[in-house]
């Protein structure tokens, strides 16, 4: 709960319309969401899993940026805003990538 509060606050010092300006930011995002979660089925199929092991680990790695991002962020020195905007942009994103690569996984 903690980090919530933290990426709230950086958020609230945002003005809305620099919550999703900037190219790194949703090349950030595409990388989390889309190509590491594709880089590790590729990588786990070769070592030929159980189907269960395999999602389980596909879709884990296909969550979004986590939460407490934004206190390391703050802990040493780094950009706390543009984390608590990856964190924000990484969860609203996920809600239409989870279940896309969800099916992926049935067609597997």
């Amino acid at each position: 709960p903690l980090s919530m509060i933290i990426i709230g606050a950086s958020l609230a010092d945002c003005h809305w319309k620099t919550l999703f300006s900037g190219v790194s930011l949703y090349l950030g995002t595409a990388i989390r969401l889309i190509v590491l979660p594709l880089l590790a089925f590729a990588i786990m199929s070769w070592f030929q899993l159980d189907p269960t092991v395999l999602g389980v680990c596909f879709l884990t790695t296909a969550m979004p940026a986590a939460s407490f991002v934004g206190i390391f962020a703050g802990k040493y020195g780094g950009d706390t805003q543009f984390a608590s905007k990856m964190v924000f942009l990484s969860t609203i994103c996920s809600a239409v990538t989870l279940p896309l690569l969800a099916n992926l996984l049935k067609f597997s």
